[in-house]
C-alpha cells in the first residue's frame, strides 16, 4: 500500500506515521511538507492508494492544494486531515473530490478507522456532519446544497433507491449495500447513478452528504 502524506509540520507527519503503521498490509509512505513537494512525488509515483492532506500548506491558499491535486490524480482517493472541523470547510473539502475528512484531534483509533473505510470505498465524515439539533439545522440554512425534503424523496425515489439512499447516509460502501439488500454491486451502482440525477448531486460523495443531511433532519427519512 502506497500512501502520500502531505503536511506542514514535520511533528504531525510523525505523529501520523505512528498511527499508520497499525494499518494492514506493506506500508510504503512518502512525505510532503508542501504542495510543490507534493506535485514533485506524484510526478516521480503516481501509482498510490491513498493521499492525506492537511489544508495549510505553506505554498498553496486552504482548499486549492485539494483541488490541483484532484485534478493531477484523479484516480487517487484524498482524505483531508485538518486542525478545524468546521461544517463548511467539510463540506467543502467534500465538493472538491475529497473522500473522507478526518480532524486532528481525532484519536488514532478512529483515524485508522476513517482510513480504512475510505479505503474499502467509503466515504468518511465526521459524526458532527450529520447530527440532528439546531447547529445542524442553522449550518445548513448557509449551505449551498439542497436539503431534500421527506415528501419530495419519496415521491422521485422509488422504495429500493430509498433503502439504498438511507445506506448512503451511513457512510456504506457499494459492497456493503449489496450485502445487505441481497443484490449485486452492479445493481447498486445503477441505482446510486439513478438517485444521484434525481437528486441533482454532482457526485457519489455529495449524495452521501445529501442523504446523510436529509436523514439526520428527518428523523429515520
Amino acid at each position: 500500500m502506497r500512501i502520500l502524506l502531505i503536511d506542514n509540520h514535520w511533528v504531525a507527519r510523525a505523529g501520523m506515521k505512528n498511527v499508520l503503521r497499525d494499518l494492514e498490509g506493506d506500508l510504503v509512505l512518502a512525505e510532503a511538507g508542501s504542495l510543490s513537494e507534493a506535485t514533485s512525488e506524484i510526478a516521480s509515483n503516481s501509482d498510490l492508494d491513498l493521499i492525506l492532506l492537511d489544508l495549510l500548506l505553506s505554498d498553496v491558499d486552504g482548499l486549492e492544494g485539494l483541488a490541483i491535486l484532484r485534478e493531477r490524480v484523479p484516480q487517487v482517493p484524498i482524505v483531508v486531515f485538518s486542525n478545524g472541523e468546521r461544517r463548511q470547510e467539510i463540506l467543502d473539502s467534500i465538493n472538491l473530490g475529497a473522500v473522507g475528512f478526518i480532524p486532528k484531534s481525532a484519536d488514532g483509533a478512529e483515524i485508522l478507522k476513517g482510513l480504512r473505510h475510505v479505503l474499502g470505498g467509503g466515504i468518511f465524515l465526521p459524526r458532527s456532519l450529520i447530527e440532528v439539533g439546531e447547529r445542524q439545522r442553522e449550518n445548513d440554512r448557509r449551505s449551498d446544497m439542497p436539503l431534500v425534503g421527506r415528501n419530495s424523496l419519496k415521491a422521485v425515489l422509488t422504495d429500493r433507491q430509498h433503502e439504498i439512499f438511507e445506506l448512503l447516509s451511513k457512510g456504506k460502501t457499494n459492497e456493503e449495500i449489496a450485502d445487505e439488500l441481497g443484490l449485486s454491486k452492479h445493481t447498486v451502482r445503477i441505482h446510486i447513478s439513478a438517485i444521484r440525477a434525481k437528486i441533482g448531486a454532482k457526485n457519489r460523495t455529495q449524495a452521501v452528504v445529501i442523504a446523510g443531511r436529509h436523514f439526520g433532519a428527518n428523523g429515520d427519512g
